[in-house]
């Protein structure tokens, strides 16, 4: 019960702290601020470069790859927008996948890659770290890129996107959905050019 009330102030703390959701309770003669101008992210140049390295996947059934990964990210000449070309594996297994990172403007950190199929993957850059969240056959994956220096850290994470269960619900608890773990897959990409 401690635990689920130190969730709920965790969470309301969050809306609380939510532009627009919490309401003001003493109203104030103050001028507002000026509007912020229209803002269109950026990519650091610290991610531009090509990122190798090895990656793993690995599943609760003791199943395991280790392969050859890639990261290409180079400003694309004369747009606002950068290569993401993602290559898995070596030699006649090479898999070349040309995607592209796009800013959405008036945003901060908001990106999309666009992986000229009709797919596009909104993509969000805080800190350090590229986030992304996205559901495909009914799976669920969660993708996290983090720039460490001249390291990359590479990290997916695939749950069924149907909940395995759902707990809580009684009074004022409120319901917590838990999703089953299909795979994981992480390496690190080392910066060579």
């Amino acid at each position: 019960m401690r635990s689920t009330l130190l969730l709920l102030a965790c969470l309301g703390a969050l809306v609380l702290a939510r532009p627009g959701l919490a309401e003001d309770p003493a109203p104030t003669t103050k001028a507002k601020p000026a509007k912020e101008p229209a803002h269109t992210p950026t990519l650091p140049k610290a991610w531009h470069g090509i990122w190798k390295g090895r990656c793993k996947t690995g599943n609760l059934r003791g199943t395991s790859i280790d392969f050859a990964m890639e990261l290409h990210v180079e400003p694309i000449e004369g747009r606002d927008a950068w290569t993401w070309t993602i290559v898995y594996g070596e030699g006649a297994k090479r898999q070349v996948r040309p995607y592209e990172l796009l800013p959405v403007a008036g945003s901060k950190g908001h990106f999309r890659v666009d992986e000229k199929n009709s797919i596009v993957i909104d993509s969000y850059l805080l800190g350090d770290t590229l986030y992304a969240r996205f559901e495909l056959a009914g799976n669920s994956i969660d993708a996290r890129y983090r720039l460490r220096g001249k390291t990359l850290e590479v990290s997916l994470v695939t749950t069924e996107s149907k909940p395995v269960s759902t707990t809580g619900g009684e009074g004022k608890v409120p319901p917590v959905k838990a999703f089953s773990l299909l795979a994981i897959q992480g390496g690190t990409l080392r910066r060579t050019g």
